[in-house]
């Protein structure tokens, strides 16, 4: 059988660079700050193979000074041994290697087999920059990416460090980690990083939330309203004109759920027509449709007068007024239309008595006509209303026992609500 040759131990040249395979003490071999690896993982399973099958692949090493040494790749071997006890280990010793380029190639050599997290790689590239001097465009030179690639990976250490540490053990993304860094403070971050694992969100759905959120925040420090609602006997409690909603920018309300004013006789007593009333609804439609958004809906409780005199305001005019036609002729002009209608069925007691007391002489057709059943008119303003997160769908869900504490409204409500 044909021999085969042996490796030579010592491939010198006459400068001392080269490599040179040597059985060396433990105690000398050191992880630099530098080295790109800082999660070893557990150690358990590569003891026991180096235990069963010895040391398959000798440790890869630079010479700091004389008798001292910095790993270049076999970090984790080496700390695998040193918990084992071990004296001596065989190293392959890289001679006349600057600190710069074996922190470079242990960087390579850990890259190859796809062992650094994010977070690993964002440090050995601060590293890099800030340790050896070198400029991002040398960096890319050396295989690191362009500027642009760099900037971001180097952004991951701008979050706190809870944040960096959910991407080092691999519960957060890089990516995760890059739209995490547009939030402004550390606070934000770390809520938002919750959110992200508690939710499973995606990086896409975390981005858009992300930005809706930077959106709002934008429109909100340049539309400051002054303060224009006054102060009314009632401390935080405050009345103002729904004719003039200034407060609100336009397109900033999603849903609006209102009653409006009724025409009673009593408002007419105060000197007040129809056509004023009806001018007020058309105010107040006007601002509802301004701070309405696309695709928004408004609800309104909408009864008709009962007890209407017309516009002279005269009690000898009494009849019946619908109303529901009113609002939607005013809605409309802000594209504002009517898609749905609730019918709302009130408690009994609602009516008994509402106008005056009736006696058994009574004639039946003196009754008053009492509104048991009023419209809720849905109308929706034209457009696409933005979807809502993730985060407010799942807020927004009721339970069993809310659903039935909201629909039947208490014993009295309770047939008509089933």
């Amino acid at each position: 059988m044909k021999k085969t040759q042996q490796p030579s131990k010592s491939a010198i040249d006459q400068n001392g660079n080269g490599l040179e395979l040597k059985l060396i003490s433990i105690d000398s071999i050191t992880v630099p700050n530098h080295h790109p690896r800082s999660d070893f993982g557990n150690l358990e399973t590569l003891q026991g193979s180096i235990k069963r099958d010895g040391l398959q692949e000798p440790l890869f090493v630079y010479e700091i000074k004389a008798g001292k040494f910095g790993i270049i790749d076999g970090a984790r071997r080496l700390k695998a041994v040193q918990e084992m006890g071990m004296k001596q280990i065989s190293c392959l010793i890289n001679k006349g290697i600057s600190e710069a380029d074996a922190a470079h190639l242990s960087y390579v050599k850990n890259v190859e087999r796809k062992t650094l997290s994010a977070i690993e790689i964002a440090r050995h590239i601060k590293s890099m920059r800030d340790d050896f001097g070198y400029t991002l465009n040398e960096l890319e030179l050396k295989g690191y990416g362009s500027p642009a690639t760099i900037s971001n990976k180097l952004k991951l250490l701008d979050l706190p460090e809870t944040v960096q540490q959910k991407i080092q053990d691999g519960t957060l993304t890089a990516g995760h980690g890059l739209v995490l860094t547009k939030l402004h403070t550390r606070e934000e971050q770390e809520r938002k990083a919750k959110k992200i694992i508690d939710f499973d969100l995606t990086v896409n759905k975390t981005e858009y939330q992300i930005d809706r959120y930077l959106a709002k925040t934008r429109k909100e420090r340049k539309v400051r309203p002054k303060e224009i609602i006054p102060s009314g006997d009632v401390p935080g409690v405050y009345f103002k004109d729904a004719r003039n909603m200034n407060e609100l920018p336009d397109k900033s309300v999603h849903l609006i759920v209102s009653s409006p004013p009724y025409f009673v006789g009593m408002e007419f007593e105060k000197g007040m027509t129809f056509k004023e009333h009806l001018a007020n609804i058309g105010d107040v439609m006007k601002e509802c449709g301004r701070i309405l958004v696309p695709g928004g809906v408004i609800a309104l409780n909408v009864a008709d007068i009962i007890k209407f005199k017309g516009n002279n305001g005269q009690s000898d005019n009494v009849q019946i007024q619908l109303v529901g036609h009113i609002y939607q002729s005013s809605l409309k002009k802000y594209g504002i239309y009517l898609t749905d209608e609730v019918i709302w069925a009130k408690r009994p007691a609602w009516s008994k008595n509402r106008y005056g007391t009736y006696k058994v002489d009574t004639p039946h057709t003196s009754y008053k006509i009492y509104d048991n059943w009023e419209h809720v008119y849905i109308f929706r303003k034209k457009g696409e209303r933005e979807i809502p997160s993730e985060e407010i769908v799942l807020q927004s869900k009721l339970t069993r026992e809310q659903w039935i504490a909201y629909v039947n409204g208490g014993v009295g409500n309770r047939a008509y609500a089933q």
